[in-house]
């Protein structure tokens, strides 16, 4: 199972890596999140500025990737450009 792992709180959040080593032995889990809190901004996304990333470490030590932007545009690059497989309906579980 894929799970795409975000939140709004940013790659820092503590809760974020609790959650990641909860649940690492369910599948493969890609974390994606804000670079910094985004607290409120969940359902927004950025239209007038790029989207800039970096990889870093969660604080667990696992790979993570900060987005200069809110959640939604988190999951919506973690689904359409970092998650190398692509998969149509019905052929894998989604979560």
């Amino acid at each position: 199972m894929k799970i795409l792992l975000t939140n709004d709180d940013g790659l820092d959040a503590p809760g974020i890596s609790a959650l990641h080593t909860a649940i690492q032995s369910l599948g493969e889990v890609m974390v994606v999140a804000p670079a910094s809190g985004q607290s409120a901004e969940s359902h927004g996304i950025t239209f007038h500025t790029p989207l800039m990333t970096r990889n870093r470490a969660l604080l667990n030590g696992a790979n993570g990737t900060a987005v200069v932007g809110t959640p939604a545009d988190c999951v919506k690059l973690g689904l359409r450009a970092l998650w190398k497989e692509k998969y149509g309906a019905n052929s894998q579980p989604d979560v």
